[in-house]
């Protein structure tokens, strides 16, 4: 009985023999990981500053945006575009902003780049085209921001 062998020691042996064997590459893949973390820490700060900006115009696009500074947030917007995002919702909270700096002739291209613009947008195209004397295609757009906007919007 002396002389078997335990079946532990032989296990601790194969456990410590795959740890000399993986311990030449740890350093490769701690580097890969950290790599990859720091991948992924960067995406998640964009993210979050793609987030933080959404939900920056979210009152731009509800037109009650009182306290917040429309020059750094249309930058922010204008770079956003810049860059390539095209979206629907960055497009007409710019026009918004554009319309209530009194820019009017930046913020009708905004308006008329939407695919699907908000009652917001659609009446603030309406005036900016009866102010440059379209009556007739003025007249259309402020039936469509009419039809629709909410059935208690005082701006409907």
């Amino acid at each position: 009985m002396t002389n078997r062998d335990r079946s532990g020691h032989i296990l601790q042996a194969a456990w410590v023999a795959t740890l000399l064997v993986a311990y030449p590459y740890a350093g490769e893949t701690g580097s890969a990981g950290s790599q990859g973390v720091r991948e992924i820490r960067e995406e998640a700060a964009v993210n979050a500053d793609a987030n933080a900006l959404f939900q920056n115009i979210k009152p731009v696009l509800a037109h009650s945006y009182a306290g917040i500074d429309t020059a750094a947030l249309l930058a922010r917007v204008q770079e956003r575009q810049q860059w390539g995002e095209k979206d629907e919702r960055l497009i007409e909270a710019e026009g918004i902003l554009h319309w209530d700096r009194g820019d009017m002739h930046l913020a009708m291209p905004c308006f008329k780049r939407l695919t699907h613009p908000g009652s917001l947008s659609m009446g603030f195209l309406a005036e900016g085209l009866l102010a440059k004397g379209e009556r007739y295609e003025a007249a259309g757009w402020f039936l469509k921001a009419a039809r629709a906007a909410d059935p208690g919007d005082p701006a409907a």
